[in-house]
């Protein structure tokens, strides 16, 4: 199970007792003792699941969707939409965390599963609320890397 999901606790003071960082993943806790850890666990959660579910319902709204429950019961969700969030991840998101990529995936396999999940369904005007705030977070992290690496094309970079 993907850590970045789990509810976790910072005890980055231990003043938990040793034995509670040790239960097995099962019981839904984690135990990070390192701002490192959680730092990581926080930015995969915000650059890989928020990023790729605000992507996908922007692209269901713009579709005329109400929410994304229609990843489930449409083929333009299963198909054209879940192709395109699949797409974003591995081409955009996935090369800006090379240290990172197996944890990355681990995320990525999680939210879409959740994603496509009968009973998981949200509001896309919910979700597209505050649309410049959210991209700032969610996206901002993987457009800044993506140009530090060289990996914006130029068409891009000119309309910046």
């Amino acid at each position: 199970m993907c850590i970045a999901f789990l509810n976790f606790n910072r005890d980055l003071n231990r003043n938990l007792p040793p034995s509670f960082s040790t239960l097995p993943p099962f019981f839904g806790v984690v135990v990070r003792t390192s701002h490192a850890q959680f730092e990581l666990d926080m930015t995969l959660k915000l650059v890989v699941a928020n990023a790729t579910h605000t992507a996908c319902a922007h692209a269901l709204a713009l579709s005329s969707f109400l929410d994304t429950a229609a990843l489930q019961r449409t083929e333009v969700g299963r198909n054209v939409v879940m192709s395109y969030i699949d797409s974003f991840f591995e081409e955009q998101i996935l090369p800006t965390h090379e240290a990172n990529k197996e944890e990355a995936w681990k995320v990525y396999k999680e939210w879409r599963a959740r994603l496509v999940h009968e009973y998981f369904g949200l509001s896309t005007f919910f979700i597209g609320q505050n649309g410049v705030m959210k991209s700032g977070i969610r996206l901002s992290p993987t457009v800044r890397k993506l140009i530090q690496l060289g990996k914006v094309s130029d068409d891009i970079m000119g309309n910046l």
